[in-house]
């Protein structure tokens, strides 16, 4: 009876042992090669539906198509690992990213670390613009508990991340997409940074350098919820260069808000704008509200059209127009402020501040606060009422 105990010890230990040993997986030992030639796609896809954590070891340049994550799971990529998209853009399967989990149904403790590469490839794709359909390079839609840190992304085809969940913590990501020029939109077209919609989300500590939005944040739509309002989301120690704008408060359809937002203590250089807010001119039904957003110790550098802006009836940060042709649900702004703001100018006929709000639904209680521009334009107010300014210069109309 002692020896028939000692084995079903024994090979309870083993099997324990061997669970354990499934929880941290090296890819390699699933096969994959990292010779960036070899197509590593299944072993690396067998090993995140093995195991609860996977590594990508260095030295290693791991080739792959799409890769599916799930719940409880940890992507670890080592420093000097790269994982690089597929290089034949014909033979790309389509779908809703490089690295992405299935947006029909909620995954949870999710954890993205490096301090390795995910390399995108974006430069085969981006000379095609919108005739072909350019995958994001992380697509992660309806989450909790999702957590990134330490990552590197480097030329995305389109968006680099598309997050959209609760409690979410992305710090310390480098975004490097068309890193050799400052193009902006033309050179990286589509190349959003840090993508967000959803509730309790933190952004921190971070570099980006794209073609697009720097840090947009949407109404949190899923296939599950629907379109729902995203509120309690914090982005600090965040650089921004050569897109569009830094951080943005974007509604893009669905009747919900995008509320209780601030963006601190960043720097922008050299995109079209600086801190804006605007709808997305693919979505032609726009409703819903944004408030309650504040953008504070904002260093702006060279923005091209305008310092900061709102845009509740196109996309363009430096024009307004139609503002009175609008259905009288449209998109509106409310108790936005801006607080110790400096820029310099990008050239002729860059405004300090462009507001273009409807006239059926204007903006209102805009606080500019310590907000210095050096521009050689003023600026361009369409439908703002309610709204005050202290220790700005030049000094707003209101």
């Amino acid at each position: 009876m002692a020896g028939m105990l000692t084995t079903s010890f024994l090979l309870l230990t083993v099997a324990v042992l061997t669970t354990a040993a499934q929880s941290r997986c090296n890819v390699k030992s699933f096969g994959a090669i990292g010779d960036n030639k070899t197509e590593d796609t299944a072993a690396l896809q067998k090993a995140i539906d093995t195991c609860d954590h996977v590594v990508f070891t260095a030295p290693g340049i791991y080739l792959s198509k799409p890769l599916q994550l799930h719940s409880d799971f940890i992507f670890e990529i080592e420093g000097g690992a790269i994982i690089t998209m597929w290089h034949n853009i014909s033979t790309f399967p389509r779908g809703p990213g490089f690295i992405w989990v299935n947006e029909s149904v909620l995954t949870s403790n999710l954890t993205i670390l490096g301090p390795g590469t995910i390399d995108g490839q974006g430069w085969r794709w981006w000379p095609y613009g919108k005739t072909i359909s350019r995958p994001n390079t992380m697509s992660f839609i309806d989450m909790v508990n999702f957590t990134m840190d330490h990552i590197v992304i480097k030329d995305s085809p389109a968006w680099n991340t598309h997050l959209r969940g609760e409690h979410m913590r992305i710090t310390n990501v480098r975004i490097e997409a068309g890193l050799g020029t400052c193009g902006g939109y033309h050179a990286a077209p589509n190349t959003d940074g840090i993508n967000i919609g959803g509730r309790h989300i933190y952004v921190a500590d971070s570099w980006i350098h794209n073609g697009d939005d720097c840090i947009p944040t949407n109404v949190f739509g899923t296939p599950r919820l629907g379109v729902i309002d995203s509120f309690n989301i914090t982005v600090e120690r965040v650089h921004c260069e050569c897109g569009t704008n830094a951080g943005v408060a974007i509604v893009q359809s669905g009747d919900a808000e995008v509320r209780d937002v601030i963006f601190r203590d960043m720097t922008v250089n050299r995109t079209y704008s600086g801190c804006g807010m605007k709808i997305s001119e693919a979505y032609e039904t726009v409703l819903g509200q944004v408030t309650n957003v504040t953008w504070e110790n904002i260093q702006i550098h060279k923005a091209t059209l305008a310092g900061i802006y709102i845009n509740v009836v196109e996309e363009n940060a430096g024009s307004c127009t139609n503002t009175s042709s609008q259905p009288p649900h449209w998109l509106t702004a409310s108790d936005i402020t801006y607080r110790n703001i400096t820029g310099t100018g990008g050239g002729k006929g860059q405004v300090a501040a462009n507001f273009c709000c409807s006239s059926s639904r204007p903006c209102s209680n805009l606080n500019l606060i310590d907000v210095t521009f050096n521009s050689e334009e003023l600026y361009s107010v369409h439908n703002v009422i309610n709204s005050h300014s202290e220790r700005t210069v030049p000094k707003p109309p209101f």
